[in-house]
């Protein structure tokens, strides 16, 4: 089976719609904490990328939690 990524019912940003702002915000939130948390003592500098992708997942959970949902929302329209 081919995944067509670009296929998706993706729609365009929306700066009316409150899902498409929430999810902005959310991106700008989880890019700063992101920041913060590789400049952290606790960062895994000399670990492989995915477990280092596995430490900033942890610390984002409640924010990829709610961008998943808001996602979900809008690919099903």
């Amino acid at each position: 089976m081919t995944k067509k990524l670009l296929e998706l019912p993706i729609p365009t940003f929306n700066h009316e719609s409150e899902a498409h702002r929430k999810l902005a915000t959310l991106g700008n939130q989880s890019r700063k904490k992101s920041e913060a948390v590789v400049h952290s003592g606790e960062f895994p500098i000399d670990s492989s990328v995915a477990r280092q992708r596995a430490f900033i997942r942890t610390h984002l959970g409640a924010e990829m939690e709610e961008i998943d949902e808001l996602v979900a929302k809008l690919l099903s329209k």
